[in-house]
């Protein structure tokens, strides 16, 4: 089973993660059992916060997290709600893993941020942003697979 770490960036507005947190979480548990399904651990590379929520609410926070983790780990940035991607971008410059965006939102909440991003995370990781629903397929012919 090969392991692969999720951080999931959040806003910058406590409330509004914590009003967010059920729609991340519910999209988070599918993505686990998904993988799962295909051998595959998620790992959450940040924990849930005693306030209620499993975001990352700031650059520091962000860049912190990211010191922590193996540079070369496959990774997922999957996002079910509005957020900032600039939370994660420090971190996602310097990661040589694969990286897969993986996005399931509904548009319930306005979501901003990630318009240049996509287009730079599918040069670096070799074209992976795709919805949830393109997983398997792309689970059966990336590394990830070993």
């Amino acid at each position: 089973m090969s392991r692969i770490y999720l951080v999931a960036s959040g806003d910058l507005r406590e409330s509004a993660n914590l009003q967010c947190w059920p729609a991340q979480k519910a999209m988070e548990d599918r993505l686990t059992e998904q993988l799962a399904a295909l051998g595959h651990d998620l790992v959450r590379a940040h924990p849930i916060k005693p306030q209620g929520h499993g975001f990352i609410a700031s650059q520091r926070e962000g860049m912190d997290i990211f010191a922590a983790l193996d540079p070369d780990a496959p990774l997922i940035v999957a996002e079910a709600v509005w957020q900032y991607s600039h939370h994660v971008l420090a971190g996602l410059t310097t990661h040589r893993g694969p990286i897969l965006t993986v996005a399931n939102w509904s548009g319930a909440m306005a979501r901003i941020g990630r318009a240049a991003e996509p287009e730079r995370l599918a040069h670096q990781s070799g074209g992976w942003p795709m919805p949830l629903c393109g997983v398997r397929h792309l689970m059966m012919r990336s590394s990830l697979t070993g």
